[in-house]
């Protein structure tokens, strides 16, 4: 059975491998590599992704044309990669984590700097199927975007009749306010004045890259290690290596 490869085609004149350097060619492949990453956490949270969940299977000389392997997570993989196309194809990328739109500026940058255009789309049995082309991000359609936050800090409020919130003093001195549900501020109400990790979803601005909102998904006590207790840790982490 021949395999799915995931292909990424950037065209443009004179535009070949031997054209690149080292450093935009993996370059490339690391924001790709990034880009899928991004969308498939922010969908699983839980996922546990290995290094090798893709791989470059070949580099066609014909422009420039990356294509990879899905050598696990198979189902999360095709989903990711169908979720990039299609916000590249409409250019909404409402939804999109912030390391992949991080990726589509390099994207949109690369194409302005070597006057191509990137083609996405999967290939079997030597077959192209086109999903999606992108020259460079229109700003006006950015209008925000999605990012998974995890922070850190204590917790100095908590709850509200109406509209629950919970407000988060980082190490840094900044506070953060999130909503949160009446469940989650009953149950975490004990957690007040502590240091505490919270995780959930923040809305960013596309035009100022501010944050909008915070919706806390997550609440959990949490313990700032001191420099002692962190060398400590190095130390039999160390030993327990041997």
């Amino acid at each position: 059975m021949n395999p799915v490869l995931l292909e990424l085609r950037f065209i443009g004149k004179n535009l070949k491998p031997k054209t690149l350097s080292i450093k935009e060619l993996t370059t490339l492949l690391d924001r790709f590599d990034r880009a899928m990453k991004a969308i498939m956490v922010s969908r699983h949270p839980h996922l546990e992704i290995p290094p090798n969940y893709i791989s470059l299977e070949n580099i066609k000389h014909n422009s420039i044309g990356l294509q990879c392997a899905v050598n696990s997570l198979d189902e999360e993989s095709y989903e990711a990669f169908s979720e990039f196309s299609e916000g590249i194809q409409s250019g909404d990328y409402d939804n999109f984590p912030a390391e992949s739109l991080d990726s589509l500026n390099y994207f949109s940058t690369f194409n302005k700097k070597r006057n191509s255009t990137m083609v996405v789309g999967t290939r079997k049995s030597g077959r192209f199927k086109k999903l999606a082309e992108f020259k460079g991000i229109e700003k006006s359609k950015l209008s925000s975007f999605s990012d998974t936050r995890t922070l850190y800090g204590e917790l100095i409020q908590i709850g509200g009749k109406t509209n629950p919130k919970a407000i988060l003093r980082e190490y840094s001195g900044r506070e953060i306010q999130g909503d949160i549900s009446k469940e989650m501020a009953m149950k975490n109400s004990h957690l007040l004045y502590k240091e505490i990790k919270a995780t959930g979803v923040v809305k960013i601005s596309g035009h100022t890259l501010a944050p909008l909102s915070f919706r806390i998904d997550s609440i959990s006590p949490f313990k700032a290690l001191t420099m002692e207790e962190s060398i400590d840790s190095i130390r039999a982490a160390l030993k327990s290596s041997k």
